[in-house]
């Protein structure tokens, strides 16, 4: 599979969209397993979380992809290990 291909493009976004329904379940837990007055901060947490990742996970994949030369995928798997 080609690194600009379509069939690369759709399996690389697979992973994105799994991850990203993780936040809604654990959104959904907190809210079971908390009291209404206590929710806040267990939310807040998960917002800080995902918050921090979308603000740090670019850099980082920056950061990476100077390091190992801008086109080898070494970069976009050690961000996925790191943050998914």
């Amino acid at each position: 599979v080609a690194l600009g291909s379509v069939p690369f493009l759709l399996a690389s976004r697979l992973p994105v969209g799994v991850a990203k329904q993780t936040v809604t379940a654990t959104r959904a837990i907190i809210a079971d397993i908390t009291p209404p007055d206590a929710r806040s901060a267990p939310l807040a947490r998960l917002f800080a979380g995902c918050s921090l990742g979308y603000a740090v996970g670019p850099v980082l994949g920056g950061l990476l992809a100077d390091y190992a030369g801008g086109a080898s995928p070494l970069p976009a798997a050690a961000c996925a290990v790191v943050f998914v």
